[in-house]
């Protein structure tokens, strides 16, 4: 459901994604440093109203690619490693800006599920 109008290059050269996710509820996604070209490629020359990609394979592990570009903005964002992936997580070890940040890009708004099932 990308539409090409809704890929937007920021003037300081970031690039966020305006998506529409369940419940009709509207959100900008940042792009990771380092990918605006390749996706700005993706629509250049090409009409508003025409969808990014005209068809997804049935096979794709979405999830796992939301988990790798959850990942990715959270180490962009904080600078810090990956929490561990299992036990207690150390008082101090989250830089909880960016949790929420990466939350909200993917549309939970929850720390608890991007903990969960995005970062560890």
């Amino acid at each position: 459901m990308l539409h090409v109008a809704h890929i937007q290059e920021q003037p300081d050269g970031r690039v966020m994604l305006r998506v529409q996710g369940k419940g009709g509820k509207v959100r900008q996604v940042p792009v990771i440093s380092g990918q605006e070209a390749t996706v700005l490629s993706l629509v250049q020359g090409r009409n508003e109203e025409e969808k990014v990609f005209a068809q997804i394979p049935s096979h794709l592990d979405i999830h796992a690619y939301r988990r790798q570009y959850a990942q990715a903005l959270y180490q962009q964002l904080s600078g810090l490693p990956h929490p561990p992936a299992t036990g207690r997580l150390p008082r101090g070890i989250l830089d909880e800006k960016a949790v929420l940040a990466v939350s909200r890009a993917l549309g939970h708004n929850r720390r608890d599920v991007i903990l969960t099932y995005y970062l560890r």
